[in-house]
């Protein structure tokens, strides 16, 4: 979506003559267009008339510079100004008033037709494999909130920023919540102002601010105290939070990606997880299987992790990888993989109990 923050009908004129108002807003102020964004998930790109980017245009750009939705904001202007008189960001673009229409389309970003999803980080040929890639495609497209099961180790994390890719985004925000808890969880979910506690020596905007429009993951959801679940609902129903010790009430709105590797009907069953809470953020449930399910993407995944690292060698008996039952799952192959070539055992013929963990402790 293109926007034009304008009092006047010149700006737009150009813009009609260019044939670029087919998706076009225009609002007289930054005021009525955050109401307007407020109540709109989709992507845009904002251009701005000279005559009001002081003050209103630096506050908007505070505002929005972590904004997942926004595309490019283009300044325009016919006196020497620099990125630094309204913020400096690579998402503003200053032209000329005069040169607009032939700043386009560059100054803009091409709106794309659809997303796609990018699954080729997700190893394995497999029949276990492609299934999940299959999954993972489907839930990327349908927009709902995800709970992503499996044990540890497994790549959980990996299939999360799958499905946020989707929606055009490099890497989404990811909330360890087994590291946070109370004030300071809260304060790094939804952002404090100053002085709210100690420590807190300006104001900062919190995760679900910077996650607007795209997605928030939230790993090991199974220590997530139940009262922050309680506001995680409401700001999931209703797009509405405060930063701590504030009390002015914000909105945005963000896909939530929630990660355990405890089974989540257990969780359920025991209450660990508020029953309203988990009917939000289980829109659908993607299974991660373990690597003894796929055992036959084992020499992929030593194949590509080896190209990763640089290794000179390869791993030369895989025989012995596929006869071990991983209970690290690919983590643990990743790391077997590094020890295997750190100590010079590439070429050797390799038995189980030299893959294990505990190998480690006899061979050092």
């Amino acid at each position: 979506m293109l926007i034009l923050v304008s009092r006047g009908r010149s700006v737009r004129s150009q813009l009609e003559k260019s044939g670029r108002c087919e998706s076009l807003r225009q609002f007289e102020s930054f005021d009525k267009l955050e109401s307007f964004l407020e109540k709109e998930e989709g992507k845009f790109s904002v251009i701005v008339d000279e005559d009001i980017t002081s003050g209103p245009a630096g506050t908007f750009v505070l505002n929005h510079l972590n904004d997942n939705r926004l595309g490019r904001m283009v300044i325009l202007t016919s006196s020497e100004k620099s990125k630094s008189d309204i913020g400096m960001s690579d998402k503003i673009m200053l032209v000329r008033k005069d040169q607009l229409i032939h700043a386009l389309p560059g100054a803009l970003p091409e709106e794309t037709g659809g997303c796609e999803v990018e699954t080729d980080i997700i190893v394995g040929t497999s029949p276990v494999m492609a299934r999940l890639r299959e999954q993972i495609t489907k839930v990327a497209l349908s927009g709902c909130n995800v709970i992503i099961n499996g044990p540890t180790g497994c790549g959980k994390e990996l299939v999360a920023q799958c499905i946020q890719k989707a929606v055009g985004e490099e890497r989404a925000p990811v909330v360890n919540c087994a590291l946070l808890e109370g004030e300071l969880f809260e304060s790094f979910l939804f952002g404090h102002c100053r002085g709210s506690f100690t420590g807190a020596f300006e104001q900062r905007s919190g995760l679900v601010e910077q996650a607007r429009g795209g997605a928030l993951i939230l790993d090991e959801i199974e220590v997530l105290a139940t009262s922050v679940q309680a506001k995680l609902l409401r700001f999931i129903e209703t797009g509405e939070f405060r930063r701590l010790g504030e009390n002015t009430v914000r909105r945005a709105k963000c896909r939530i990606i929630a990660i355990s590797n405890e089974n989540i009907g257990k969780l359920y069953s025991e209450r660990r997880i508020r029953p309203d809470f988990y009917m939000r953020i289980a829109g659908a449930t993607i299974m991660v299987p373990p690597l003894r399910d796929h055992i036959d993407d084992i020499e992929d995944l030593v194949r590509i992790h080896e190209q990763r690292r640089g290794y000179s060698e390869r791993i030369r008996d895989i025989e012995s990888f596929k006869a071990y039952s991983w209970p690290g799952n690919v983590r643990e192959l990743f790391n077997t993989v590094d020890r295997i070539h750190t100590l010079g055992m590439s070429q050797k013929n390799l038995r189980v109990d030299d893959l294990r963990m505990e190998s480690c402790f006899v061979s050092l």
